[in-house]
């Protein structure tokens, strides 16, 4: 792609734009008057000013920008927007697709600026019908935005698309535990027909996904709202951060259903991923970890030092040598020992996080990997990698046992060794550390 340098102050640039852009808002669609206008950068100057600069697409997408002359004062990347919508954009979070989305439509309105700013420098300040319409974008259609609904699932990438005709919403579904839902949504109302919107998927959860199944009007739909006019008509306004739009009742009821069938795909994927990580029976801190169960102070105290003597660099033929403590406090690697050959790195990840006030930590799973590994969802096999379930039952059952075992043993004296004192008595299982409330089970909570 070319890029075209101008500064954001050029004296033709701003009357361009806002001739190009039919004089809205490309962030809300208003209409602004000549003395509100601004030109955004799409991408700030300052990278640190995102407030996400440390998601790895987003670092990406910069990095493709640049290997192509990315210039960020170009007019690929200025946006025309209201004073208001300026302010509010920095407090907003965007991610890679957000960026890609805004950059694609103003490459489709460059060449048509660059072809205003020699008209206003050659004093034409007006444009026949016929050369109007040779220069306009084209505006979205009813068919264009109309289409059954489509979901085309590559194993890598998951894409939905899904339009009524009045509103259509593109939008990718995540694949693996790291993928997150993003989507882009068009309109045909009179006053957006020239706007997409795009949001990440903590946005979608917040508002589309609210009140599923619902009347399209019900309080429960965050992004309906609905006022009266003078004449007492009720006006729809659709609530979407960071605008508000006046769209018609049609619109309400088709981005109803579209949004609810969105829910059920997005479900339906989650559904999948959470059953490759057999993770669905314990509470969930995110798409890719869950809390298994909470131990005692004593019982964390004891598996610590069990985790210490069993390193995954020890004996080969001691199964209960897996153990890596992480770079991180509290988090430990359930490691293959690199003297074995097999495919396998780490087969899970725990980690314990101490419970506020309760004298217990919680034991945290994620999942294992392979490095350079293309397909995170492959090799859940309990050999390879571990899933959530297999380490919640390897780790009470034989694991903290063996633990408590291992460390009243050594705390015997000579004399009850030699006797055989306390021999049943000292024998942990699984069963007597929940009983004794050394573990509380989160399975099934």
């Amino acid at each position: 792609m070319e890029y075209h340098s101008m500064k954001k102050d050029n004296i033709y640039l701003r009357q361009a734009m806002w001739k190009s852009y039919k004089k809205k808002c490309v962030y809300c669609g208003n209409l602004i008057q000549p003395r509100y206008i601004e030109i955004d950068h799409i991408l700030p100057v300052n990278e640190k000013n995102i407030k996400n600069n440390q998601d790895p697409d987003l670092k990406n997408y910069i990095e493709e920008l640049k290997k192509k002359g990315f210039e960020k004062n170009s007019v690929e990347n200025y946006m025309l927007c209201c004073t208001d919508c300026n302010k509010k954009k920095s407090n907003y979070q965007f991610n890679a697709a957000n960026f890609r989305f805004y950059h694609e439509y103003a490459a489709r309105h460059a060449t048509d600026i660059l072809r205003r700013i020699e008209r206003i420098k050659r004093g034409i300040n007006s444009f026949s019908d016929e050369k109007q319409k040779e220069s306009e974008v084209t505006k979205y259609k009813e068919k264009e935005l109309k289409c059954d609904l489509q979901l085309l699932n590559s194993g890598t990438q998951c894409y939905f698309k899904y339009g009524k005709g009045n509103v259509r919403i593109d939008a990718y579904l995540p694949v693996d535990y790291e993928g997150t839902l993003c989507c882009l949504i068009f309109f045909k109302e009179l006053c957006q027909t020239d706007i997409f919107l795009a949001y990440d998927e903590d946005i979608m959860k917040k508002y589309f996904f609210s009140g599923y199944q619902t009347p399209f009007n019900s309080k429960e739909r965050r992004w309906c709202t609905f006022v009266k006019g003078e004449d007492g008509e009720i006006i729809y306004q659709m609530n979407l951060p960071p605008v508000k739009l006046n769209v018609s009742r049609k619109t309400f009821e088709q981005m109803a259903v579209i949004c609810d069938k969105l829910y059920e795909e997005y479900i339906a994927q989650i559904s999948i991923i959470d059953s490759i990580l057999d993770i669905s029976d314990f509470p969930k801190i995110s798409k890719k970890a869950c809390k298994l169960f909470a131990i005692s102070e004593e019982t964390y105290k004891i598996l610590q030092k069990f985790i210490h003597n069993h390193n995954y660099q020890g004996a080969p033929d001691n199964p209960y040598n897996i153990f890596d403590v992480g770079r991180y406090d509290g988090v430990v690697n359930l490691q293959r020992n690199p003297k074995i050959i097999q495919p396998g790195d780490i087969y899970a990840s725990i980690e314990f996080k101490q419970v506020e006030d309760n004298g217990y930590y919680d034991v945290i799973w994620s999942p294992g990997y392979e490095l350079d590994e293309p397909d995170k969802m492959e090799n859940f096999d309990n050999k390879i990698k571990w899933t959530a379930s297999y380490t919640y039952d390897w780790l009470i059952n034989e694991c903290i046992p063996k633990a408590f075992n291992e460390y009243y043993n050594k705390s015997k004296s000579k004399f009850q060794k030699m006797f055989g004192r306390y021999k049943n008595t000292d024998t942990y299982i699984a069963q007597k550390l929940l009983r004794k409330r050394s573990i509380i089970s989160y399975r099934n909570e």
